[in-house]
C-alpha cells in the first residue's frame, strides 16, 4: 500500500504486544505464499456480494476481472492464454481484493490480527497459564 512499508507493520505488531494487558501473549506468523497469484476468482466475486456493495461497483470490478489474456513467444508463434485467477500486486485493487477473500479465513473471536499483503500475524492474549492452555487444543481464550 502506499506511504506503507514492512516497518511499519513491525512497529503496529510492537505496539499492539507492548500494550496489551494480559500476562501471556502468542503470536502466530502466516505467510500466504502466492497469494495474489492465486485469488481464486468466484470466492472474490462470492464475497463482494456478501459485503452488499453497490451493484455498479460489484459490476466494474467484475468487469476488471474479465478479459485477462497473456501471451508468450515461441518459435511457433505466439500463444494465448485466458487467465482465470490472480490479482496483480502493486495493483490499485490488489490488496484490497486480496484481504477482502483473506478476511473469511480470520475468525472473530482471534484476539488480533494485523494483515499486511499476504503475511498476517495472529496475537492471542491470556491472563493466566491456565487460559494458555487452551491455545494448544484449538480454543483461543476470551478476550
Amino acid at each position: 500500500m502506499q506511504g506503507k512499508c514492512t516497518s511499519d507493520a513491525i512497529f503496529q505488531l510492537g505496539y499492539r504486544v507492548r500494550h496489551n494487558n494480559a500476562k501471556y501473549v502468542a503470536a502466530l506468523f502466516v505467510d500466504i505464499s502466492g497469494a495474489f497469484d492465486n485469488l481464486w476468482w468466484p470466492a472474490l466475486l462470492t464475497r463482494l456480494g456478501e459485503q452488499r456493495i453497490p451493484q455498479f461497483l460489484y459490476n466494474i470490478i467484475k468487469d476488471y476481472l474479465t478479459q485477462w489474456r497473456v501471451s508468450v513467444s515461441g518459435p511457433e508463434g505466439i500463444y494465448w492464454k485466458d487467465i482465470t485467477q490472480g490479482c496483480p500486486q502493486g495493483s490499485v485493487l490488489g490488496s484490497f481484493l486480496c484481504n477482502l477473500v483473506m478476511n473469511t479465513c480470520i475468525k472473530p473471536h482471534v484476539y488480533d490480527v494485523l494483515a499486511y499483503a499476504d503475511d498476517l500475524p495472529i496475537i492471542w492474549q491470556a491472563a493466566s497459564r491456565k487460559n494458555r492452555g487452551n491455545w494448544s487444543n484449538g480454543q483461543c481464550p476470551p478476550r
